[in-house]
């Protein structure tokens, strides 16, 4: 479950850009930061930007 919503964010990263995936990761990522153990960090450095270009 995890992996899959990692490559879909991936996948908007690519085709859209930074600004669509942080519009899209929901206020809940926080509990998505646990699926890192399968990507490296990703939630957590989207939760990052997020953090840094939205609010």
């Amino acid at each position: 479950m995890c992996h899959d919503r990692f490559d879909l964010y991936v996948s908007v990263l690519m085709k859209y850009g930074i600004k669509t995936v942080l519009a899209i990761i929901p206020d809940n990522v926080d509990e998505m930061i646990n699926c890192d153990e399968y990507d490296d960090g990703f939630f957590k450095k989207m939760k990052e930007l997020q953090t840094r270009y939205i609010h």
